[in-house]
Parts: structure tokens; sequence; C-alpha cells
């Protein structure tokens, strides 16, 4: 067999590169583009699926209409040519967390400057002599605690300090507006408490209850809210009791108002009768209720992640 021509040979090794550069055209670039042309219609598939199972419609036009009404109520629209706007979800939200965190801000911002410093700042010698401050006020009004009860103890050290500090204020601050209505603490007969003066006494019924910590996403690390929940037994008459639950909120604070329990004195106890009607009325009551106030970690909230679809590839 004769040998081929140069020129053959030539031409058969350009024929070889150029189906060997076609093969590997081939598996490194068209296939992997089919394989993702392939996936985005089976994910557009199974969105179909699910918006006809939605029942929402699939006009496009009328899809577009929805999310531009929506996004309306989402963002809010602004003042146009003198007409007035509305406040969206958004910033409706974000007044809400401010009127609800409200309490506390002006002596954080007073003594730690802003909430970021008192994160990092608020120490152990603080929360110690907070405490001290609190347990020894609360003795002055008649309010005795037991470390056994109370939740919290001077030696606690298994919670952030900060957490710690908003949880005393906030036992002083509703111990404070119950005082002020002429509302006094239940005592525990659980168990009796050593007095200064080598005896004992009943513990009131007050405790502080765990630190609820709220997110928008099972995988935030950190929560854009935080709770702190007291629960106390209160006794006194029914008028300064109401009074008491409509001042737990004024232009100063918010105190929310979760659980309520109340029970009234037995009317044989005052020598109560019934009026003409029957109808006895009420003097005295025994109240349990769980109050909290709130605090912002951040200075906003996480925003809601969206997982992002992938975009076809030109031409696909």
């Amino acid at each position: 067999m004769r040998p081929w021509p140069q020129a053959h040979r030539n031409l058969a090794a350009v024929l070889l590169l150029a189906v060997v550069g076609l093969g590997l055209a081939y598996f490194f670039l068209l296939r992997p583009r089919l394989q993702s042309v392939q996936e985005m219609d089976g994910r557009l598939a199974e969105l179909e699926s699910k918006l006809k199972d939605s029942g929402y419609t699939l006009n496009a036009e009328t899809l577009e209409s929805l999310l531009a009404e929506n996004t309306r109520k989402l963002k809010g629209t602004k003042s146009e040519r003198g007409e007035k706007g509305y406040a969206g979800l958004e910033e409706r939200a974000t007044q809400i967390l401010d009127l609800a965190t409200r309490t506390f801000k002006p002596r954080i911002e007073g003594n730690y400057g802003n909430i970021n410093t008192f994160l990092d700042q608020a120490g152990w010698l603080d929360y110690q002599s907070d405490f001290t401050d609190m347990e020894t006020w609360l003795r002055g009004n008649g309010v005795l605690i037991s470390e056994k009860t109370f939740g919290i103890s001077l030696d606690t050290s298994n919670s952030e300090t900060y957490q710690l500090l908003l949880h005393v204020w906030t036992v002083r601050e509703l111990v404070q507006l119950a005082t002020e209505h002429e509302l006094v603490l239940a005592k525990d007969p659980s168990n009796a408490v050593p007095t200064p003066e080598g005896g004992t006494a009943l513990p009131s019924k007050l405790r502080v209850l765990p630190v609820v910590a709220y997110a928008l996403n099972p995988e935030d690390k950190a929560p854009y809210l935080l709770e702190f929940p007291v629960r106390m037994t209160v006794r006194g008459s029914l008028k300064d009791f109401m009074a008491f639950v409509m001042d737990l909120q004024n232009d100063k604070r918010f105190l929310a108002l979760s659980r309520m329990e109340i029970m009234t004195e037995h009317p044989r106890i005052r020598g109560e009768r019934p009026n003409s009607e029957g109808v006895l009325a009420v003097q005295n009551i025994e109240a349990t209720v769980v109050c909290s106030s709130f605090f912002r970690p951040g200075e906003r909230a996480p925003e809601v992640r969206i997982q992002q679809k992938g975009t076809a590839p030109p031409g696909a």
C-alpha cells in the first residue's frame, strides 16, 4: 500500500484535530449548558405546577399587576404632586419595633451612648451593682425575693450580661408601676428567706422568666428582637389594677401584658351583700400577670433572604 501524499496526511490531521476539538467543545461547553437548560426547564415546570395549584393566574400582565400592588403595600407610596402618600408595611413594622423598644432606650443612650456600646461594654460590675440596688429598693418597698424562685441572682453567669441588666430593669419598672397604683405583691409561702435582722420572711411572688428571642429565618445567627418577661402576683382593688394595666404603655414606656389570671376575694370575707338586682360588687382581687419589655440587639432587623434562581444561558 502506497503511503499517503503529504497533502492528504495534513488534511487527515486537520480533520482529526477538528473532531477532537468538537468533542472537547461538546463535553466542556455545550453539554454543561444543555444540562443547565434541562435543569431550568425542570424548575420551570415545577414552578408552573405550584402556580396552578396555588390558584394564581398564569397571565403575565395580571401577575405584574399583582406584583406592583403588593410592592406598593410593602414599600408604601411617596408624596407626589402635593398628594399625601402612605407608609408601607416595612416602614410601619419599623415604627412598631421602635415603639415596643422605647422603654429603656433613654437609659441605654444616657449611660452607654448607643446600643452597640451597650452590647459591648455592659459588664459584670454593672449587673452586680444594678442587681444590688434593685434588691435593696425592693426590700424598701416590702418586696422580698428568693434566690430559689426569682430566676436570677447576684451570681448568675449563664446569660449575656446586657440581658441580665435588661431583666433587672424590667423588674424594677413593673414593681414601681404596681406600687404607684397601690398594688401589693402577694407572698409566696413555699419557702421563707432570711432577713438582715436574722429572722425569716416570706418572699414575694415575683419571678424572672427566660428570655424569648425572635428571628425571621431559622438559620439567623442573631435575633432581631428580644423579649424579657416577668411574672408577678399582685393584690388590690379592681380599679387600681385596671389603672395599672392601662399605664403599662404610654409615651415613654411599653410593657406588654401577655398573660393574666384574676381571682376575686370571697364576698363573705368583707360581709358583702347582693344589691337589689342580686349582683355582688367586686372589691379586692389577686391577679397573676406576665409582662414583658423588648429590646433590639441591632439598629435594624435582618432582611428576608430569598433564594434566587439562576438565569438561562444566552441563546437558550
